[in-house]
């Protein structure tokens, strides 16, 4: 069940509709299901409060993360002024509850993460070297190439691009996934590799049907000429 309402939010959160990046329903949806199980005595387990912790995390930077336009705005560039802090908070009340008992999970892992986020004033303030080493952890407890994926990004800041960049190279299973060539992009502009990122942009680009995240590579692939 959690596993299902956990894929439900991130279908709102990330939509694989081509022309709805976001969609706020299911979000709520998936929340408002969370919130039932934590109510119910049976139900109400160390993991599904951590799994809602990570939802009202996640939920909290929704209206930041595109303009007026439909254009995305990545987590770097989004005004943390308008990030709910009411969302926020009620996901630190329920991580510290989540704490409860001896049951760990995946979603502790994934709501300590997103909570290193949305406690940081800025991105670059952000505490890179706690979220590179509970991906570590998280890769050692369920290991998986979109871990891996988001792993090699948290090194980017942690330890170095190229370190990062390295560990991309290294990644098998998401050769069809355009999140992948955009972080390779991503790393490579950061190196100042801009033939290359251009030609991961535009790999991206082929493997997405998303309008608004073609429009950002291509945002970025401008960034390379």
């Amino acid at each position: 069940v959690l596993h299902t309402l956990y894929l439900l939010f991130n279908e709102g959160y990330n939509s694989s509709h081509p022309d709805q990046l976001i969609r706020d329903d299911l979000c709520e949806d998936a929340i408002r299901l969370c919130h039932l199980l934590t109510q119910l005595q049976v139900t109400n387990q160390p993991a599904a409060k951590a799994l809602l912790a990570l939802m009202c995390f996640q939920s909290s930077r929704l209206q930041s993360r595109m303009d007026d336009k439909g254009n995305i705005i990545t987590l770097k560039y989004q005004n943390r002024v308008e990030w709910n802090r009411q969302l926020i908070q009620k996901g630190f009340d329920y991580l510290d509850a989540a704490a409860e008992g001896n049951t760990f999970s995946a979603y502790h892992l994934e709501a300590g993460i997103a909570s290193l986020h949305a406690a940081a004033p800025t991105f670059e303030l952000t505490d890179w070297k706690a979220v590179y080493h509970l991906y570590e952890v998280l890769y050692a407890l369920k290991p998986s190439p979109v871990i891996a994926l988001n792993k090699a990004i948290a090194s980017a800041y942690a330890i170095s691009m190229q370190s990062a960049l390295d560990a991309l190279h290294q990644i098998r299973g998401l050769e069809k996934h355009h999140l992948y060539y955009a972080t390779l992009g991503e790393i490579c502009l950061g190196l100042n590799k801009k033939e290359e990122a251009k030609n991961y942009f535009q790999q991206a680009i082929g493997l997405t049907v998303s309008k608004s995240e073609q429009q950002l590579l291509n945002d970025k692939i401008s960034h390379c000429n």
